[in-house]
């Protein structure tokens, strides 16, 4: 009778058992020499992918509508951002949040390529800022040599730049 209600139990998870099963031995495996390896119970399997399926659900849940008294109430990484579909950067965006709530979690650490991603992209945005200061800084350069003023020419946005940036336009 165990067997028929496992087996019907592992019907009604998420994802294929035997895949699931094969990964779990696999990632088992690495760790171990082929002298030591494990055998797995059917119940076991199902009883950690029940589980695994559990906390997927619940970070996505939490992607999707997130909702935790010391945040924004309701705030909904995907839907704010107006799309249904969940991307890696709201991934990275809710474990930057579960480290402010539960530092000690798992799942608030960062691995080394979220790391290396963060940098990459640090990087890109530090060269990217710094292109739009020299453009302009150039502008205003050009506007001068023209013998117009600056103030004249650049929009409110455009002025705010500048005085952030420490750039002259007057």
């Amino acid at each position: 009778m165990r067997y028929y209600q496992s087996a019907a139990m592992a019907e009604t998870c998420l994802l294929p058992f035997t895949p699931f099963a094969r990964l779990v031995r696999e990632i088992a495996s690495e760790g171990m020499a082929v002298e030591d390896m494990h055998k797995w119970e059917r119940d076991a399997l199902i009883c950690l992918q029940l589980f695994t399926e559990h906390i997927l659900i619940m970070i996505f849940e939490m992607t999707y509508s997130f909702f935790v008294i010391l945040l924004i109430p309701r705030n909904k990484i995907a839907i704010h951002a107006k799309r249904k579909t969940i991307m890696d950067h709201d991934m990275q965006l809710l474990r930057d949040l579960w480290k402010t709530i539960a530092p000690e979690s798992a799942v608030g650490k960062e691995s080394k390529d979220s790391k290396a991603q963060k940098e990459v992209w640090q990087g890109r945005e530090t060269a990217h800022m710094h292109r739009k200061v020299t453009d302009m800084k150039e502008r205003v350069r050009l506007y001068r040599a023209n013998g117009t003023i600056p103030a004249q020419k650049l929009s409110a946005g455009e002025k705010g730049f500048c005085r952030k940036n420490d750039i002259n336009f007057s």
